[in-house]
């Protein structure tokens, strides 16, 4: 992944778990990105990105309670019925 650019950028102060700055220094090791910056940025957007995105749990419980979900139910119910 290429470096971060085109855009203005502000500096700021942050303490971040231990943890977690492993993890960032490690997909800048393997090259997966050119420096923490990058790695943070990219997170952040990511977040923004898709924060107001239901969930998969959303989803799927939106398609199981919708006429289509419902008929699978029926169906799978069935199939178990019919193994017994």
């Amino acid at each position: 992944m290429g470096e971060i650019r085109g855009k203005p950028k502000e500096q700021i102060s942050y303490k971040i778990p231990s943890d977690i700055l492993s993890k960032i220094d490690r997909l800048v090791e393997l090259k997966e990105f050119n420096n923490r910056s990058d790695v943070l940025t990219t997170g952040m957007r990511f977040y923004f990105d898709n924060r107001d995105t239901p969930s998969q749990k959303d989803q799927l419980k939106e398609w199981l309670l919708s006429d289509d979900g419902e008929a699978w139910i029926k169906d799978l119910i069935r199939k178990v019925k019919d193994e017994d």
